[in-house]
């Protein structure tokens, strides 16, 4: 648990208090082992294919969508770039997934398979 908290407080970013509703779902995650990777690859692994910087920006890009409920104006505006620059970035995601996110489920999937990678990386740190 102590280290769940640590990876929460690291992509939280730093000072902020882990509340428990932040933690559980790292928690359960973190019990999954090897498992995890294997679902998060299996989830995002074609957007890994692209190019290093490419890969970074598709990935960040989902997410912060995604965390924006699919408010593409907020997300744009957090990612600091143009709407017509957020709908490129999202139809290329769309063909590298092969699917749409507009089912809630595939949503949850896919954030689930985004907050999957955060804590890998935070273990690994």
């Amino acid at each position: 648990m102590k280290n769940v908290i640590k990876v929460v407080r690291k992509i939280h970013g730093p000072g902020r208090i882990a509340f428990g509703d932040d933690v559980e779902v790292y928690s359960l995650l973190s019990g999954l082992g090897k498992q995890l990777e294997q679902f998060s690859q299996s989830v995002l692994g074609m957007i890994d294919k692209e190019e290093v910087k490419n890969r970074r920006d598709l990935l960040q890009t989902l997410r912060v969508y995604l965390e924006c409920q699919g408010n593409a104006g907020e997300a744009a505006e957090k990612l600091f770039i143009h709407r017509n620059t957020l709908r490129y970035r999202l139809n290329q995601i769309k063909k590298l997934l092969g699917r749409s996110w507009e089912d809630p489920d595939y949503r949850f999937t896919l954030l689930t398979a985004l907050k999957a990678r955060d804590l890998i990386a935070g273990a690994n740190d």
